[in-house]
């Protein structure tokens, strides 16, 4: 971890597969899935090296299968995960004495949104959501899971690996061919920005 103009430094989160970081508002913290179970938190003060904070996850791990994505909400408020492939929301809670805890875990839309593979977030109250599936490839969810919304997967194609959403951006996600674009428009397709990069994973910073 570090400044983008400065020196990395190496903390103590390792793992077989660490899923793609993300960072509280303000980047005080990034955190991570080990092992697709066990949710970790780099702490970052200024002067000091990165220290490595707990998180209680049963909530997430009691629903069963592997976290194979997480992603913290702008505000700090919840997180989204995919938990056996299916879309998950937590609220973050912490205490006087700096634990964390995951409290209210609920899986959105269970019968429409299967195979999931990775999820982020479009504003504070929408997720975006990527999926195996050729007939809901991407989907916009709102955090109470009452709308659904299908994104077209015109051009896409299936299986997809990877999503990267920030508000007022366009929607990028990555599946066999590279990293694709979409505006949201209503004549809008999607649009091949990287080709040729199935490994590809797209971010947008924070």
């Amino acid at each position: 971890m570090g400044e983008g103009d400065k020196p990395l430094e190496v903390t103590d989160v390792t793992g077989s597969t660490l899923t793609r970081p993300t960072w509280t508002p303000g980047g005080t913290e990034v955190w991570t899935v080990v092992d697709g179970s066990t949710v970790a938190r780099v702490i970052t003060e200024a002067g000091a090296p990165p220290r490595r904070g707990t998180v209680d996850a049963s909530a997430l791990t009691a629903l069963g299968g592997p976290i194979t994505s997480l992603r913290m909400s702008r505000d700090g408020v919840r997180v989204a995960a995919v938990v056996g492939s299916r879309l998950v929301t937590a609220s973050v809670a912490r205490a006087a004495d700096g634990s964390v805890t995951l409290r209210g875990a609920r899986v959105l839309r269970p019968g429409d949104l299967g195979d999931v593979v990775a999820v982020d977030w479009r504003s504070t109250d929408t997720l975006v959501v990527a999926s195996a599936r050729s007939d809901r490839a991407v989907s916009l969810v709102s955090v109470d899971g009452l709308a659904l919304d299908t994104v077209s997967g015109s051009n896409l194609t299936p299986p997809l690996r990877a999503v990267a959403a920030s508000p007022n951006l366009p929607l990028l996600v990555a599946d066999q061919g590279g990293v694709w674009s979409f505006s949201g428009g209503d004549l809008d397709t999607w649009r091949l920005v990287a080709g040729g990069m199935p490994d590809a994973v797209p971010f947008y910073p924070g």
